[in-house]
């Protein structure tokens, strides 16, 4: 602060000694180390007074800084969000339309539907057709 060396503080106690006496200089220096306690007290007071202003300030434009960057990161979050949906239905738009396993089996056709697209002739349609039995009368219809 001032910067006074031993050999000065040495120096002005010796004056005062000199000037006011060994009566007067106890209570001299009791109240300049009161006045020099008030002071550093009132300084200190003041520092943290200060120093918690700056910091309510700091906190609210911080917090201020906050909510900004808070409302910026969700509002980027929903156009973000907006837009894949957009871009997973355009996409599933384009997409060839899905096979099931069904498609990869071969149809099933009928032999009998086989043979005649083949034209080949069944068992059935070479047999030869015989007419109708005569129906007989007599004993052998009670039977």
């Amino acid at each position: 602060m001032f910067d006074f060396g031993f050999g000065e503080i040495s120096l002005i106690l010796v004056i005062a000694l000199v000037v006011l006496g060994p009566e007067r200089l106890p209570k001299l220096a009791r109240t300049i180390g009161n006045f020099i306690g008030k002071t550093r007290h009132f300084v200190s007071t003041v520092k943290s007074e200060l120093s918690q202003q700056i910091d309510s300030t700091d906190l609210k434009s911080l917090k201020d800084t906050a909510n900004t960057l808070r409302q910026n990161v969700t509002d980027s979050i929903q156009t973000l969000e907006e837009t894949v949906r957009s871009a997973h239905l355009s996409a599933l738009d384009s997409l060839p339309e899905q096979k099931t396993p069904d498609d990869f089996l071969p149809k099933y056709i009928a032999p009998e539907k086989k043979l005649k697209q083949k034209s080949v002739q069944t068992r059935r349609q070479t047999r030869t057709k015989f007419p109708p039995k005569p129906k007989l009368r007599g004993s052998r219809r009670n039977k």
